[in-house]
């Protein structure tokens, strides 16, 4: 949407003041860390900002960012592996869009820990898994925000705390015990996708999984969770939607230095 506004098409239609120059109705500060991020990226000789030199994420910067839809390009998709080295590769194939692939033969595990990244949380995520794909998605209880690699596991009971669909048994299990199974996916015939959500409700979150006309699969959890996803072959990930209206309020010109890389 910035590149749009500026590319000159709109130019009489956009506001301006006595001087002629086009006004932008943003808190200044916040502006001020987007252009000194996209500089930083301009200057890269890979285009791209180490996590540790991305601005930390705060309602003002944040809620600017969504309005122009530049979240997923200053606070990008970051899978954390479980194993070393690490088992699948990751591309991203459009503007907030990835694929992660699994190596030959091997099942990886993935987690988007949000939280030791610093980054805003998510509130929704889309996954496709490929036809003839496998693997589990959802959400997991992780008590050390994903610090070390006791999050990953087989996905094929439950884990306390946790909701997530294993794709294979065609099953949902829940924080403490198994909440849909049966359901109507058949992994080897067509592609998989499933939405993963989550909304707070009486000061507890709720997440949710729902696969293609199966009814969506609900569980209300105390606890924050992370997404989480093991898979052999290819999955694709998209439909990032943000939790802006948590994060803290100010928006200092300050960056992040305690990310995982």
């Amino acid at each position: 949407m910035l590149a749009v506004k500026f590319s000159g098409r709109w130019d009489d239609s956009m506001e301006k003041d006595r001087d002629g120059n086009i006004f932008l109705d943003q808190d200044s500060d916040s502006f001020m860390i987007l252009v000194d991020y996209l500089r930083m990226r301009m200057n890269n000789q890979l285009k791209q900002v180490p996590n540790t030199h991305r601005p930390v994420p705060t309602y003002k910067l944040c809620s600017m960012l969504e309005y122009y839809n530049l979240l997923p390009g200053v606070y990008p998709q970051t899978w954390v592996g479980g194993e070393s080295p690490l088992l699948f590769t990751y591309e991203e194939i459009a503007y907030g869009t990835v694929i992660l692939s699994s190596k030959e033969g091997v099942k990886a595990n993935a987690l988007h820990p949000y939280r030791l990244l610093a980054t805003p949380e998510w509130l929704e995520f889309t996954i496709e898994f490929d036809k003839g794909a496998s693997g589990a998605v959802g959400w997991i209880c992780c008590k050390d925000e994903g610090k070390n690699t006791k999050w990953c596991r087989s996905f094929d009971e439950v884990v306390s705390g946790s909701l997530f669909l294993n794709i294979e048994e065609r099953t949902v299990y829940g924080p403490t015990s198994v909440l849909e199974q049966n359901m109507r996916i058949n992994h080897t015939e067509s592609s998989t996708k499933v939405i993963c959500g989550r909304s707070r409700i009486d000061g507890q979150m709720e997440y949710s999984i729902e696969v293609g006309d199966n009814a969506k699969v609900e569980a209300t959890i105390s606890s924050n969770l992370l997404p989480v996803i093991q898979f052999s072959g290819k999955v694709t990930v998209s439909g990032i939607k943000y939790d802006v209206d948590t994060l803290p309020t100010g928006s200092k010109n300050v960056y992040n230095l305690n990310y995982v890389d």
